[in-house]
């Protein structure tokens, strides 16, 4: 297997909407190579990841046969794994559960390790109004409407590289090894400015329906579920790195944690006068300081519904600090 390593110099993705899901935890971009569309006969035989940030460092991993696929998979999800925030384009749908079924199929497990996902194509043909206007999404396609496409080297397309490599495994050619490497590399550059695209949608909804990393230190919470009620906000997921078992009641939230499978729940605890949902900052043992600079606090009050709208900025900075205080405590 061979590993290759590059550090490249890209401007980072900088947006306040960004920074409060992300300060705190590590990102990567991830985007594979594998011999066909099925995860049960085929393999993996290339993945790459880019750190997202500046510098970045873009790594590949390259089986030079079928056979090296579990020393390939081994390297490149502990690589992988380093990272708590993983972007991709239509990994939700592809790559990851071919990631997770091709463990299994080597005997190497099938969960994939806690992570957020951040899916740029399914993001972009749901929440994107662009998207109707395209003749079709694929990466390529994107990133020209999005006067990308200079930035691109590679002319091959996945299929191609898949016969490409047949090619490559029977004859060794370095230069069909360069080509298969540069559609990977260039994928995943070109993912980096991708990014982009999230300018145009409201993040904050878009956490709120998808839920979001939280961590403090080595440990970390992904709310999976955020369900808003007219009394409660209540947050379900799963941890890492958190140990024992709790039950934790007060006059401001409910949290329950169980080490064996590391679910939690988090209900914050809400007050509905008048068609409106608010919190009282003031029952919580957290520094709420960062909320104070939004229009929706009032007096010590943070209002999350007003009868019509539901603020998911408030919503989701509340619950990350709620989250983080309580991560500070396991």
């Amino acid at each position: 297997m061979r590993r290759i390593s590059e550090q490249v110099m890209l401007p980072a993705y900088d947006r306040n909407s960004w920074r409060l899901y992300t300060d705190g935890l590590s990102a990567a971009v991830f985007d594979i190579e594998t011999t066909g569309l099925s995860s049960s006969r085929d393999a993996l035989i290339l993945g790459g990841v880019l750190n997202a940030g500046e510098p970045g460092s873009l790594r590949q991993y390259l089986a030079s046969s079928r056979r090296e696929e579990p020393e390939l998979l081994a390297a490149y999800m502990e690589d992988l794994s380093a990272a708590d925030i993983w972007i991709s384009y239509n990994g939700d749908t592809f790559d990851r559960p071919f990631l997770a079924q091709r463990l299994f199929k080597n005997g190497m497990g099938s969960a994939l390790p806690l992570h957020q996902s951040v899916d740029l194509y399914r993001l972009f043909r749901r929440y994107s109004p662009m998207a109707r206007m395209l003749p079709d999404l694929k990466q390529t396609t994107v990133e020209e409407a999005l006067g990308l496409a200079d930035h691109r080297r590679d002319v091959i397309t996945g299929r191609e590289s898949a016969a490409l490599y047949a090619d490559y495994v029977r004859t060794e050619d370095p230069d069909l090894e360069r080509r298969i490497l540069l559609h990977n590399h260039d994928d995943l550059l070109m993912l980096s400015r991708l990014i982009r695209v999230l300018d145009k949608m409201d993040l904050h909804r878009i956490m709120f329906r998808r839920g979001f990393m939280t961590g403090w230190e080595n440990r970390r919470a992904l709310a999976e579920k955020i369900t808003l009620g007219k009394n409660f906000v209540r947050l379900e997921g799963h941890t890492r790195n958190v140990e024992g078992d709790y039950d934790i009641f007060s006059d401001a939230f409910h949290w329950s944690h169980r080490k064996d499978d590391g679910s939690f729940s988090l209900t914050i605890h809400c007050i509905y006068e008048k068609n409106a949902t608010f919190v009282d900052l003031e029952s919580f043992d957290v520094d709420f300081g960062p909320l104070t600079v939004y229009p929706c606090f009032i007096n010590g009050y943070l209002l999350l519904h007003d009868g019509r709208t539901a603020y998911c900025r408030e919503i989701n900075h509340l619950a990350k600090l709620v989250l983080q205080k309580l991560l500070s405590r396991c």
